[in-house]
């Protein structure tokens, strides 16, 4: 504790609070090696404010250390099938993306039973060219909710890049009731420096 004369040099630490729950599929089963991370609810840079985890054997995740802030939302991607994925990445409490995710309350104390189930995954693929029909390497496949297209700078639900070939495949896409859009943008490679973003098919947004 601080004491009053001593106000100028005295540092005052904050209890550090937890979040802990379970991670598993439609049918109940266990999703371990799950990655599980935290984030502060408006996005902003606080000490103590971010964190994750793997899941367990059992599914099973705990976030320790978190302080500065009180309101966080929390993202569960399964990490363990980056190639192959079938289960889609998720944000609480059963949420497709980081702008509709409910916020989760630590101004009370450390959480419990925040448990996530994860569905079966879809995926989107195709190929892209440029303007005399040669295939596009290097150029990033964006995701977004039709619902995310109101909002600034939306958290995308998923991205791959073009192969060689011209072609891509986002996975770990979750059933949604809304629409998907897909954004196209360069991101590296030979000769896509001079191709401009647009959307599909040829939608400018």
């Amino acid at each position: 504790m601080c004491s009053s004369d001593l106000t100028s040099n005295c540092v005052q630490f904050q209890t550090a609070k937890s979040i802990s729950g379970t991670v598993t599929t439609t049918d109940g089963t266990p999703v371990s090696g799950a990655c599980v991370s935290v984030q502060p609810a408006d996005d902003s840079w606080s000490m103590g404010a971010w964190g994750g985890t793997i899941t367990d054997g059992s599914g099973a995740y705990t976030i320790p250390g978190l302080a500065g802030l009180t309101n966080f939302v929390l993202h569960v991607d399964p990490c363990w099938q980056s190639t192959g994925q079938t289960l889609a990445t998720r944000w609480y409490d059963g949420r497709g993306s980081r702008e509709s995710a409910d916020t989760i309350d630590l101004s009370g104390g450390s959480l419990t039973g925040i448990d996530l189930v994860l569905s079966e995954a879809g995926s989107i693929g195709g190929i892209v060219t440029g303007p005399t029909g040669d295939p596009a390497p290097g150029v990033c496949a964006v995701v977004y909710t039709q619902d995310q297209l109101t909002q600034d700078a939306p958290t995308p639900i998923g991205q791959a890049v073009t192969d060689a070939a011209g072609a891509y495949t986002i996975r770990g896409i979750a059933p949604s009731a809304t629409d998907y859009r897909i954004a196209f943008q360069p991101c590296g490679g030979d000769n896509v420096t001079e191709l401009r973003q647009e959307g599909y098919d040829d939608a400018s947004t």
